[in-house]
This record gives C-alpha cells, sequence and structure tokens, in this order.
C-alpha cells in the first residue's frame, strides 16, 4: 500500500511539473504568437492584403488539417503499445514507416494543391473580386509546403512526448513564431505580405528539424523504411480513418465560416482570425498544457487497465479547465476593447477594425471553456483507441456549427459566425462528457457541477472588479501611449486575479490549491 501511495504522488507530481513545463513554454509560444499578429496588424492592418494572407493560410490547413489530427493522434496510442509489448527499438521502427508513408501522402497532397490552387481558393471565398483570388491563390502556393512539415514534426513531437520530453514539444512555437516575426518585419506593406507567407513555410521546416537531434540522441534512426504490413501502421490504417473523416467534417466547418465571410465588408476574415488569435490564447496555454500532458497519461492508464485512475484524472482536469478558463473567459468578454486596442490598435489597423475584432470576439470567448474540455474528452476517447463516437459527435456539432452560421449570418455577420464556432463547441463538449458516461459510469459529475457553480459565482465578481479598476485607473492615468493602455490593463487584471484566488479560496475549491502547486512547479525541472 504505502509503495503504491508513493507512486501515486511520485506520477501526480511529475504530471504537474510536466504540465507546469508545457505551460511556461507555451505562455512563451504565445506570447510570440501575439507578437506576430501584432506585427502583421501593425504592418498591413485588416485589409485586403490580411484577408488574402489569412485565407492562403487557412487553405493548407483545410487540406491537411483532417490528415495531421489523424496521424498525431492515433500514433501515440499506438507508439505507447509498441514500446510496451515490444520494446523502444520496435517502436522506432513503426516511427520511421510511419514518417515514410506520411511524407509519400504529404507531397502528393502539396503537388495537387499548387496544381489547383485558383480553384481551390474560388471555393473557400467565391465572393472575393478576381484580382482578390489571384492574390489569394499565389499566397497560398508559397504556405502548402508548410502543412507537410507540420505533418511530420506532428509525429515526431508524439514520440517526444511518449518519452516524457515535453519541453522541446512546447518550444517549437516560440520557434517558427520567431521566423514568421522576421519576415513580417522585413517586409515591405502591401505586396510584401509574400516574404511573410514564406516565413511561414520556413518556420515549419525549422521546428521539423530541431526535433531530430533529440530523438537521435534517443535511439531513433530515420530509414527508408516502407513496410506496409507493419504492425503499427495497420493498427493506425484500423484508427485513422474515422478520425480523418471526423477532422475533415471539422473543416467543412472552418470552410463554410470561410465562404460566408467572403460575402462580408472589407476586413471581415482578418477581424475574424484576429478575434480567433485572443479567443484561442488561453485554451491554447492552459487547455494545451492540461490535455498535452494528460493524453499520454490517459492512454497509458487504459491501456494498463486502470479505469478508476482514468476517470479520477479526467475528473480533475476539466475541473481544473473550468478554474482556470472560466474566469478568463468573463475578463476577455467584459474588457475586449481596451484588450484589442493594446494588442492591435497600432499603425495600419484602426478603430473600424477593432470594432469587427471586438464583436467577433465578444461571441468566440462563449466557447473557450467548453472547446477545451471538448478536446480533452476527444482525447480521452482516442486514449481507449475509440475514434469513432468522436467523429460522429463532430458531424453533428459541425450540423450545428453550420445551422447557426447561415441563421445569423445576416443580423449578426461576422458575430453570427463565431457564435457558430462557440456554440458548436458546447454541444460537442456536452455529447461527448454524456457518452462517456454512457461508457465507463460516472466520472464525478457531481463533483463536476459543485465546482462549476462556485466557479461561476467568483468569475461574475472578478468580471465586475476587472471592469471597475480597468475604469478606475483609466480615471487615474489617462492616455493613449502604449504604456497608458498596458499598465491600465494589467493593473485591472492583476486586481481580478486577485480577487478571483481570494473568492476560491473562501469558496473551499480545492483547485485553487492545484494552481499555486503548478505554478511553483513550473520553472522546476530537476
Amino acid at each position: 500500500m504505502i509503495a503504491l501511495i508513493r507512486e501515486h504522488v511520485g506520477s501526480r507530481a511529475f504530471l504537474l511539473k510536466s504540465a507546469g513545463i508545457v505551460v511556461t513554454f507555451t505562455i512563451a509560444s504565445r506570447l510570440t504568437g501575439f507578437i506576430r499578429d501584432a506585427v502583421l496588424a501593425y504592418r498591413f492592418g485588416a485589409t485586403n492584403y490580411t484577408d488574402a494572407y489569412q485565407v492562403g493560410l487557412n487553405i493548407p490547413f483545410i487540406l491537411f488539417t483532417a490528415i495531421n489530427t489523424a496521424l498525431t493522434t492515433t500514433f501515440i496510442p499506438v507508439f505507447a503499445r509498441v514500446r510496451r509489448e515490444e520494446g523502444l527499438e520496435a517502436a522506432f521502427r513503426t516511427s520511421a514507416v510511419v514518417i515514410n508513408f506520411s511524407l509519400v501522402v504529404g507531397v502528393v497532397l502539396v503537388v495537387l494543391g499548387e496544381i489547383f490552387a485558383v480553384p481551390l481558393t474560388r471555393l473557400v471565398v467565391p465572393y472575393f473580386p478576381w484580382p482578390k483570388i489571384l492574390l489569394t491563390a499565389y499566397l497560398t502556393r508559397l504556405m502548402l509546403p508548410m502543412i507537410l512539415f507540420q505533418m511530420l514534426s506532428g509525429i515526431l513531437t508524439g514520440m517526444l512526448q511518449s518519452l516524457s520530453n515535453f519541453s522541446l514539444p512546447a518550444l517549437l512555437g516560440v520557434i517558427s513564431n520567431g521566423v514568421v516575426i522576421a519576415s513580417l518585419a522585413a517586409a515591405r506593406p502591401g505586396p510584401g505580405i509574400a516574404l511573410a507567407a514564406w516565413g511561414n513555410t520556413v518556420g515549419f521546416m525549422v521546428i521539423f528539424l530541431v526535433q531530430l537531434p533529440a530523438l537521435w540522441k534517443m535511439g531513433f534512426r530515420w530509414g527508408l523504411v516502407f513496410d506496409r504490413r507493419n504492425p503499427g501502421l495497420v493498427s493506425m490504417g484500423r484508427l485513422v480513418v474515422p478520425i480523418l473523416i471526423g477532422s475533415g467534417v471539422g473543416q467543412v466547418g472552418l470552410l463554410v465560416d470561410r465562404m460566408l465571410a467572403s460575402s462580408l465588408t472589407e476586413g471581415s476574415i482578418s477581424a475574424l482570425n484576429y478575434a480567433n488569435r485572443l479567443f484561442s490564447l488561453p485554451g491554447g496555454t492552459l487547455g494545451l498544457a492540461v490535455y498535452t500532458v494528460m493524453y499520454p497519461t490517459l492512454a497509458g492508464l487504459m491501456a494498463r487497465g486502470d479505469y478508476a485512475g482514468f476517470k479520477r484524472v479526467l475528473n480533475e482536469a476539466i475541473r481544473f479547465l473550468n478554474y482556470t478558463l472560466f474566469p478568463i473567459m468573463v475578463v476577455l468578454i467584459l474588457l475586449r476593447y481596451p484588450i484589442i486596442e493594446l494588442a492591435f490598435q497600432h499603425g495600419v489597423f484602426n478603430y473600424q477594425a477593432t470594432v469587427l475584432t471586438a464583436f467577433a470576439l465578444m461571441f468566440f470567448s462563449l466557447g473557450i471553456v467548453t472547446g477545451s474540455v471538448r478536446d480533452l474528452v476527444g482525447r480521452a476517447f482516442w486514449s481507449q483507441q475509440n475514434t469513432v463516437t468522436p467523429m460522429l459527435i463532430g458531424i453533428v456539432s459541425v450540423l450545428v456549427n453550420i445551422g447557426i452560421d447561415l441563421a445569423l449570418i445576416r443580423p449578426l455577420a461576422l458575430g453570427g459566425l463565431a457564435l457558430g464556432t462557440a456554440s458548436a463547441a458546447l454541444v460537442n463538449s456536452s455529447l461527448l462528457l454524456w457518452t462517456l458516461k454512457e461508457k465507463l459510469g460516472s466520472i464525478g459529475a457531481g463533483q463536476i457541477l459543485s465546482s462549476f457553480w462556485r466557479v461561476a459565482l467568483a468569475s461574475a465578481v472578478t468580471g465586475l472588479v476587472a471592469v471597475w479598476s480597468y475604469h478606475l485607473f483609466l480615471a487615474l492615468w489617462p492616455g493613449d501611449l502604449l504604456v497608458h493602455q498596458a499598465v491600465r490593463l494589467l493593473l485591472a487584471v492583476a486586481a481580478a486575479t486577485a480577487t478571483y484566488l481570494a473568492g476560491t479560496r473562501v469558496l473551499g475549491l480545492p483547485e485553487a490549491g492545484m494552481l499555486l502547486k503548478l505554478a511553483r512547479r513550473a520553472g522546476s525541472r530537476a
């Protein structure tokens, strides 16, 4: 019994430490991503050039994200199983086979994308005028190869995470963003945005290459092995189709969003993307850290048949996501204007662009918590090697997304598209949780609901304090300089954070202690 307790405490401490490392580097990645978007806004604003650039960036993701998601999410459980049953050398051999098959598929798709770039652009943004379509197709051709490198990089990342190396994968975003920032800074306004497109491709190539030395030290050797009968590859083949369909359906939702947005006023697609960047920031740091660390853990627990441990870890992760993200959602909605002004309203990015972005951000933000819960619970299903259920639920949620888009595009413009995305996340996460309960029994719904209402109460008070304190600091220190905006916002957020931590302590939320432990361990790598 003592040994079991020690093992549990050690495992929990390792998870907290790993999550802390991921949070630290992911925050750095998101901050550099923020700088990247701020430089883009400063240099190019929300204009026809940025609309074309954003669509050119989205088209490769629409083409490849389904394949990339299917490969990486099926690879981790297969890698873990082969390593456990046959050893690390066999797992590395399977990895080389998967990489080589992925490389062939990726090259074929890139070539097809290059050939059919103009028809693809007309499909995605049918309401763009012809010169804008040609510009978008040109930028798309420059950025298509980056997804090939992203796909291969995703497999390497899965290997590193399965071997408990979370630091390097979490740092990759900083490296990629650094390359794009440099290209944006060097690009001249207007047509020079093509240099930024090249920067994206080079950035993804670099993050693929930097992972190879770390894996080489662990014993991985990449040879030209094409063994289509490899058991690991065969296992992935059985699992990959449902995820491919589910992710592909998700891309249909993104495609419909862009098609409808192309009919709106100039800059709408750019505003939608800027708002999406801000909305994705909390889930892309804290949320990503949680389910990045938890996915291999859940896969391991399921492989050992430890269902009680599986449900306990999932319960704690859901409560932690709600605890950390709900107050952020409230503050982001209430202080969206000063946040956007600080982040983007400089240079070419004007007040009209801020209004457009803030309107979309208000609706996007409603899906911050449910979007992260969806991603976490989806991985819980994948760790059971159940890829069909998330696929079917994904189809339902995309239909909801499209239905709301079509119903609200006229009265709410880009706000209707953002609300469709948030509503789909709510439907998806709810159906996943209900289905998981039916399959495994209760995962502690009472604990989750008890935590939810107390978090909601504390977050409401926190939001009021955030607004009051921001206006107080605005009155005490008026001014439009960047330093004025930054200090006012930081002080308001600090007051809101202190209020939330105190309120959740008073309400007896155990997640407050988890957050403090995570913060203490974030810098520890010993």
